[in-house]
């Protein structure tokens, strides 16, 4: 481990069952599993994003994301509680998975991923393009604010990292996003038709949102 790094992490190393000799910086072989602290939890992760290529530092991003998205599912799901009609309360509630007649409705318009071509449905994750939360519940059910994407490709566009123009042209300026895409073998869209009018009303918002 170069010095710098080590002298860093060297007093926030544990007494015992270090993954890292608080001697040597090298990796304690004679460890399988080993507790780090919070503190040294946290200044790893910031070495890492500071010294990592693009597609790490973008997947660290996407990680911290997670435990976000995570609250605000289940907050959402606390907010459909009000909605007085089982009826609608159980559409919205898998339109927010992504599932239901969102989904079907989404694939009458987008039988398959833009990006990647992928026409296996099973495979692909109905995402909204104007988030389910600043919706109202005409929109979160609308086929027209939804597209169906590859998952990995959905963890991009979900987030602002990439979009399209109005032509179906993959939009991405975001350096980190670039890489990703550049690592799955992703050089633009696949399949490039318009949208609709009323999908380019939802993309036109999705765009100004971009990631740069």
């Amino acid at each position: 481990m170069p010095q710098p790094f080590f002298a860093l992490l060297q007093p926030l190393l544990p007494e015992r069952h270090s993954p890292i000799s608080t001697s040597s910086g090298r990796g304690n072989q004679g460890v399988y599993l080993a507790g780090l602290s919070e503190t040294l939890g946290q200044l790893l992760l910031k070495l890492i994003e500071e010294h990592a290529d693009a597609a790490v530092r973008m997947h660290l991003v996407v990680l911290a994301e997670e435990g976000d998205a995570a609250a605000t599912l289940l907050d959402d799901m606390q907010r459909l509680r009000d909605v007085p009609s089982n009826t609608e309360r159980d559409a919205l509630t898998k339109a927010r998975l992504g599932q239901g007649l969102f989904r079907h409705r989404v694939a009458e318009l987008e039988p398959a991923c833009r990006v990647t071509g992928l026409k296996r449905q099973e495979f692909l994750v109905a995402s909204h393009i104007k988030p389910w939360r600043d919706c109202d519940n005409m929109e979160r059910l609308s086929g027209a604010n939804g597209l169906l994407l590859s998952p990995h490709v959905d963890k991009l566009f979900d987030r602002h990292w990439i979009s399209f123009d109005s032509g179906g042209e993959l939009i991405c300026e975001h350096d980190a996003a670039r890489e990703a895409l550049r690592c799955w073998g992703i050089t633009g869209a696949n399949l490039i038709r318009p949208f609709s009018r009323e999908q380019e009303r939802f993309l036109s918002a999705h765009r100004e949102a971009l990631r740069r």
